[in-house]
């Protein structure tokens, strides 16, 4: 109750402080535009650091001064995460620690379209959906890609008739890449640092099934190496790069 809410301060955490990307960055950089005397908070895990000034440095954000990096779980991470105003993130937020206050704003923009079972449509899903529950219901603004996942998410959540925020259909902030020119830095950039004159393959499978650990999960990961050995066999003059999800990144 001594932490007063500070007006115009943002705080984002993506996908549990492992990355640095998708819709809460895109939000952050046009909030930087729109909005300058705003400041912004991004929490990161340690070992993602190097990772996230990397990506700070691509955008040439490093030296911003309305931009602070903080580590996860420190005494920062909770100041910051009960005085700034609005809280953005693209998945959970802190499980059981994060309670939104009065005066605080919640914006959760989800991350991808769900081909796959979700919520109380998963085997096991009434016990396994509470985290996700609670944390939907404490949102003011749920983005979503399409209203086929709005419709997921009202049915598989259980949210029509009880969720009090606003749900917005207009599309995905990370979308908004393949719309904008890069600077001539960044695609020298991106062509020296992951394609090299080669023509390149992007694997990046989504998390499928309960598992939040890799050693609960051996049939998934025995798939993603079978896949980039079958890669690697038919496709020997490309580049193939590998984006697991952030719990098969280790």
């Amino acid at each position: 109750n001594d932490c007063q809410v500070i007006p115009n301060t943002y705080l984002y955490e993506m996908q549990d402080g492992n990355e640095l990307d998708d819709s809460p960055f895109v939000i952050l950089r046009k909030l930087l535009k729109t909005n300058p005397k705003a400041t912004h908070t991004i929490i990161i895990n340690k070992n993602s650091l190097q990772k996230a000034y990397k990506v700070l440095a691509f955008w040439e954000l490093t030296a911003d001064p309305r931009i602070k990096v903080v580590d996860r779980f420190t005494e920062a991470h909770m100041r910051t995460l009960l005085t700034a105003e609005t809280v953005i993130t693209n998945a959970m937020i802190f499980s059981d620690i994060f309670v939104k206050r009065v005066r605080q704003r919640f914006v959760n923009t989800w991350h991808g379209t769900p081909w796959k079972k979700m919520g109380y449509a998963m085997p096991g899903g009434v016990m396994g959906s509470w985290n996700v529950i609670r944390t939907l219901m404490m949102t003011d603004l749920l983005v979503m890609p399409n209203t086929y996942t709005a419709k997921i998410f009202n049915r598989d959540y259980r949210l029509a008739g009880l969720y009090q925020g606003k749900i917005s259909t207009f599309g995905y902030p990370r979308n908004d890449v393949f719309f904008e020119k890069l600077s001539e830095r960044q695609l020298t950039t991106l062509e020296k640092d992951y394609r090299n004159g080669q023509s390149t393959i992007l694997y990046a499978p989504t998390w499928a099934g309960d598992a939040s650990s890799a050693g609960d999960a051996t049939d998934e990961l025995t798939k993603y190496l079978h896949t980039l050995v079958t890669l690697s066999q038919h496709f020997s003059t490309y580049t193939i790069r590998f984006k697991p999800h952030s719990y098969f990144t280790e």
